[in-house]
């Protein structure tokens, strides 16, 4: 065997493999170790968690709120272009509503995971948890013979009894 390998010149990106394993798995645990490393060993990440629990409570502690604010969303813009990159990659052709169908399976796999709507918590590694989750059941569903019209509706419940029990937990703790 090869020790790398692509089926078309400039995909290796979503198509390659390297040891047996696909490139975008080694891609996923890199970004991973580095998030992960990143939220919850560096100031930077403390704070955005300090920001997301609350905002005004940030502020009065000496966070610099809009910047923080500013510079996730810059990497989650660029978190999204990478992903996309692979996405490109992987099917060789490109639409501009590609990844419209994913939205709803994305938002079902971060909540599933454990991060709140209302801010605060929530991991890397609970996400990738989340998803790996919500593909056993999508997947299941498949087998299953479920309607692929029917998903949709599922994802939509599985998401509304993760904010429902979210916000039942926050009631309770009272946060």
């Amino acid at each position: 065997m090869k020790p790398f390998t692509a089926s078309r010149p400039g995909s290796a990106l979503g198509s390659g493999y390297f040891g047996g394993v696909p490139l975008p798995v080694y891609l996923m645990l890199s970004v991973l170790l580095a998030g992960t490393v990143l939220m919850q060993y560096t100031t930077w990440g403390q704070e955005v968690y300090a920001t997301g629990a609350n905002t005004e409570s940030a502020e009065l502690s000496g966070v610099p709120v809009f910047t923080r604010r500013l510079t996730v969303y810059a990497a989650s813009g660029l978190m999204g272009g990478l992903a996309s990159l692979v996405f490109l990659a992987r099917l060789n052709s490109a639409e501009g509503d590609m990844g419209e169908s994913l939205t709803l399976q994305a938002i079902a796999a971060v909540l599933i995971g454990g991060t709140s709507l209302f801010g605060g918590t929530g991991t890397l590694v609970g996400t990738l948890i989340g998803g790996l989750i919500l593909t056993v059941v999508l997947n299941g569903m498949n087998l299953l013979g479920v309607s692929a019209n029917w998903q949709p509706l599922i994802t939509g419940v599985i998401v509304i009894l993760s904010v429902l029990s979210d916000a039942l937990a926050r009631k309770r703790r009272g946060a």
